[in-house]
């Protein structure tokens, strides 16, 4: 980590190569860069570019890729408000409560 700011000079800056993640669809990879954001203080207030892969991975049926940045926002917010707040906005629980009655009620993890 302490020689991220040297690599990031050399290869772009890490806010740039997350959004070319996440409009190539390149979910996990995406999901690296919050990691590299949050450290780097470059994650938004809000965690609005959690809750944009959060959607996304929704959208992708990702459920894997959506327990880890759930994780995430748990772990870098010790309130629990952004995990909440993301919760809310992605409307996830509504999503898996469909997908769970659509199912019969039976899931995977």
């Amino acid at each position: 980590m302490t020689r991220w700011p040297r690599l990031f000079d050399v290869v772009g800056n890490p806010k740039s190569l997350f959004e070319v993640c996440l409009a190539s669809g390149r979910l996990k990879t995406a999901a690296s860069y919050l990691l590299v954001l949050h450290n780097l203080e470059q994650l938004q207030d809000g965690h609005t570019d959690v809750v944009r892969l959060l959607r996304t991975a929704i959208s992708a049926k990702d459920w894997q890729l959506c327990k880890e940045l759930l994780r995430f926002l748990h772990s870098i917010d010790e309130t629990g408000a952004a995990l909440r707040n993301a919760l809310s906005e992605t409307e996830l629980v509504s999503s898996l409560n469909g997908g769970l009655l659509a199912n019969g009620g039976a899931h995977s993890d």
